[in-house]
């Protein structure tokens, strides 16, 4: 969801940060094993989130704590987008969400046999008849480019602080938590505050802060506190050679890249899959059969992403090239 290296996909932008993939990856995980539960254990999912000692492991780990993050991520990496080109940047911001769009779209409705021209039209408008949770794309779309606008006119703390005041006044609270992103960036630019959060007790204090603020019931406020504790996630990882050693271990960071793949195709996944390994897995008992099921449809959709990314990547790259040679 971030802009990558030219060389990888002929897109301007930051490179990429292999601990920053493995985050995602994680945060996709949450939103997979949340729909999980919910789809074929509701009360197991209730019992985790309210019932000790799980709750006060569990309770604040949402599906929407994982699109805080992605949310953070955006902003932080379109913020140092190298594109010098605004027009170029905000039709191939556009237009890789509509291909992304009509991937997902074209899969659902070609399984659900509901396939016509309506695809096509829901994918320009980043609509979610077909993918509900493609929900999110547009607030990824429009906190991407005010990030971009952000850099370009080289935009200060203050500057940023109130746009987000104004976003959440306007109920565009996704929006802001984007541009948390952007001062996660500008913090890691000034050398005080680095030197600051690189210290071991700090970091943790941190991850304190935001363990605590994920701990409440859903509501607007919530989802602006899960993004603060995302962006405290973000700059504790980037202080830390430790952490970045750990995350950035190829067998996690190399599927994270793909995190927009797993993503839009979890759903699929789970729903075409899930009941018949169910019922496979259901002569070992229910828990067994449960847990078997979850992990064997995370692999599923882990080894489905690398074709479905690639695919993305080869075209957006086909689309940029052209893009950037109309919009010279």
């Amino acid at each position: 969801m971030s802009d990558v290296s030219a060389g990888n996909t002929g897109r301007p932008g930051a490179a990429r940060k292999p601990y920053i993939d493995t985050l995602k990856l994680l945060s996709v995980f949450i939103v997979y094993a949340c729909h999980f539960i919910r789809q074929f254990h509701g009360d197991y999912f209730m019992k985790l989130y309210y019932e000790r000692p799980w709750s006060f492991l569990f309770h604040g780990v949402t599906g929407t704590l994982g699109v805080a993050f992605f949310c953070v991520c955006v902003g932080y990496f379109a913020f140092q987008s190298g594109n010098r080109n605004p027009m170029a940047y905000l039709v191939r911001r556009y237009v890789y969400f509509v291909l992304c769009g009509l991937a997902i779209n074209l899969t659902v409705a070609l399984l659900d046999k509901d396939i016509s021209y309506h695809v096509i039209g829901v994918s320009v408008r980043l609509g979610y008849q077909y993918f509900p949770e493609y929900w999110c794309m547009f607030h990824f779309l429009v906190g991407s480019i005010l990030s971009y606008f952000n850099a370009y006119y080289k935009a200060d703390g203050a500057f940023i602080i109130l746009e987000m005041i104004l976003l959440c006044g306007f109920g565009k609270i996704w929006i802001a938590v984007c541009l948390l992103g952007n001062l996660a960036c500008l913090i890691q630019k000034k050398e005080t505050f680095s030197k600051i959060i690189s210290r071991r007790a700090v970091r943790i204090l941190f991850l304190l802060f935001a363990f605590v603020m994920i701990k409440r019931e859903e509501n607007d406020t919530t989802y602006l506190l899960y993004g603060v504790a995302s962006f405290l996630l973000l700059v504790t990882v980037e202080n830390s050679s430790l952490l970045k050693r750990l995350l950035g271990l190829r067998l996690f960071s190399a599927p994270g890249r793909n995190e927009i793949a797993i993503y839009l195709f979890h759903t699929v996944v789970y729903l075409k899959f899930g009941p018949p390994l169910l019922g496979l897995f259901g002569k070992l008992g229910d828990a067994p059969a449960f847990v078997l099921t979850l992990a064997s449809c995370w692999l599923i959709l882990l080894l489905l992403s690398f074709p479905v990314n690639f695919i993305l990547e080869k075209i957006m790259a086909v689309l940029t090239k052209w893009i950037n040679r109309v919009l010279k």
